[in-house]
């Protein structure tokens, strides 16, 4: 396998050793990562998925696997969504930040196979890209629509 698969050609992003080997992350709720079920703050539980056969809450079209991460936040491979509080889709905390570099719109894969781009409607969905190391704050949003599509598409409840 290449592992140029695993770096946008737009990211610019350096290390101190050189260019960074990877700018794909995995979303946190997919793969072998994952321990049982997220709690969401409402009390609710967020579906994970070690197999592909464990898909059944949501389509596969659906849900997001691999995306770029924001240069200036990623850190350990896993891509974070945080659950709904109270119940409340669009509500939560944004823990890693997508990338930006196509034009504010960001690359995903999905599990069954296909990719696209996805717009944001909120620019502080995609902080402008610093190339700083330190890492991004995260946030708390309020019927956030890119909170609800992240959520949408990491899993179902």
């Amino acid at each position: 396998m290449n592992p140029n698969v695993f770096k946008c050609p737009a990211d610019k992003s350096k290390i101190d050793l050189g260019n960074r080997v990877r700018s794909v992350s995995m979303n946190q709720t997919v793969g072998w990562n994952v321990n049982g079920n997220w709690i969401n703050a409402g009390g609710g539980v967020w579906q994970t998925y070690k197999r592909v056969e464990n898909i059944t809450s949501l389509n596969p079209v659906d849900l997001f696997v691999f995306l770029d991460e924001h240069p200036d936040g990623i850190n350990d491979g896993g891509f974070a969504v945080i659950g709904s509080v109270a119940g409340s889709i669009g509500t939560g905390r944004i823990i890693d930040f997508p990338a930006p570099y196509h034009n504010q719109n960001s690359s995903f894969t999905f599990a069954d196979g296909h990719a696209e781009f996805h717009r944001w409607a909120n620019p502080n969905t995609i902080p402008k890209v610093q190339y700083k190391s330190g890492g991004l704050a995260s946030a708390n949003v309020v019927a956030d629509p890119d909170l609800t599509w992240l959520q949408t598409h990491a899993s179902s409840q």
